[in-house]
């Protein structure tokens, strides 16, 4: 069978379903990923079949997580960046052969091209989106199950809507689909840890909660000889990395961990590809390193609260501070407090980033607080059905298909 898997998103977005895509040919099927056009380089250069789309990522990114200018702005520049025809166009003729179709947020529209052909779709997300008491959208510390929960659920299905109906319409127009063609709910797989935070009572049975899809060949990249020279020379550092967020804020956060750092006496691994490589003051700088490499060196991890990053903090067994910015951020740095593993998230939506909150945070990062809890972790996460589930899921979702037919 042949699986189109559709992700606007960041290269880290993408990377689990590339490892998706290797468990699938190792079972005999065909994979194809669709994502920005700036990735499309190397994902091919490790194998991946890929088709890009059009679209600028970092001004997507800028305007949904990095400096937003509120969430009418947000929405408003996806409707615009889902909008673009071409996108549909590349995607139509992508469809060709395919046997299930995967998307993640905002790309819904493989789900209707799916639907036009009478192919099934599985919607993946990496936050829940479901609504439930347990888990809010927004400020997840205050609202977590409250009936608060279900409102930010209510509000926030209702914008998006709202924002993407005329979008919708003119897709359903396009592909001459009823207006009732997609009424039963999406197969849906959550990649969160279920053993950090298990699944709502509410879901039905199409919510599938997978933990992180992983290299199911468990390849492990070699440290850069500076890296290893660093980890080497000194005591266990921190690994600071805020990925792809895209926002001003970002520098005076990478500024201000290097003073914290210098300030606390901690050796220090900072990936920041737009700042000069090197040593300065027990920093090392550098602009990508393979975290589940490094980590199990490293004293504790801070980053952005990411699916990626903060999973391979955790699963390294170090404690994790985020420093959340928006989007599925908060929910994964709430599920480090909430199971010990770190300390109180730094909320930069909510004016919480500051010189002084960023150097407090990393003081009770590695106060010791947290070690213990921390060092559960890997063992924890390894219960996570995560790859092999979501292989299963997929393959099921084409004979149920055949079986209708």
């Amino acid at each position: 069978m042949k699986v189109l898997a559709v992700v606007l998103g960041s290269e880290g977005d993408m990377l689990p379903f590339a490892h998706l895509g290797v468990a699938l040919r190792d079972r005999g099927h065909q994979f194809v990923l669709a994502g920005f056009s700036e990735f499309g380089g190397s994902f091919r250069a490790n194998g991946v079949d890929y088709i890009e789309l059009p679209g600028d990522y970092r001004a997507l990114m800028k305007r949904l997580l990095g400096d937003s200018k509120g969430m009418m702005d947000t929405v408003l520049g996806i409707r615009e960046m889902i909008s673009d025809a071409h996108v549909f166009d590349v995607l139509e003729h992508a469809m060709d052969g395919v046997d299930v179709v995967m998307y993640t947020q905002f790309s819904e529209v493989a789900r209707l091209l799916g639907a036009a052909r009478g192919v099934p779709s599985v919607r993946v997300q990496v936050f829940p989106t479901e609504p439930c008491l347990r888990y809010s959208l927004v400020d997840p510390r205050k609202l977590d199950g409250s009936v608060g929960a279900l409102v930010t659920h209510w509000m926030s299905n209702t914008l998006m809507a709202w924002a993407m109906r005329p979008v919708i319409a003119a897709w359903r127009r396009r592909l001459g689909l009823r207006q009732r063609a997609l009424s039963s709910p999406p197969t849906t797989i959550y990649q969160f840890s279920p053993a950090l935070s298990p699944p709502a009572p509410e879901w039905k049975n199409h919510i599938h909660v997978t933990g992180e899809w992983l290299d199911p060949h468990h390849s492990e990249l070699a440290l850069d000889p500076a890296v290893e020279e660093f980890v080497a020379a000194g005591s266990a550092p921190v690994l600071a990395s805020f990925g792809s967020m895209v926002s001003d804020r970002v520098y005076d956060l990478q500024r201000w961990t290097r003073d914290a750092c210098i300030e606390h006496g901690l050796r220090a691994i900072i990936v920041d590809p737009d700042y000069e490589p090197g040593v300065r003051e027990g920093i090392l700088t550098v602009a990508r390193v393979p975290f589940a490499t490094v980590l199990p060196w490293c004293r504790a991890g801070i980053c952005h609260g990411s699916l990626g990053t903060t999973g391979a903090i955790l699963r390294a067994g170090k404690p994790c501070l985020a420093v959340a910015f928006g989007g599925d951020q908060h929910f994964h740095a709430n599920a480090v407090c909430r199971n010990g593993a770190g300390p109180n998230y730094i909320d930069a939506q909510r004016g919480e980033l500051s010189a002084q909150s960023l150097a407090a945070g990393i003081a009770d990062l590695v106060s010791g607080a947290y070690d213990s809890a921390a060092r559960r972790m890997p063992e924890l996460l390894a219960t996570d059905p995560g790859t092999v589930a979501a292989v299963e899921i997929v393959l099921n979702q084409s004979d149920l298909a055949k079986g209708e037919k």
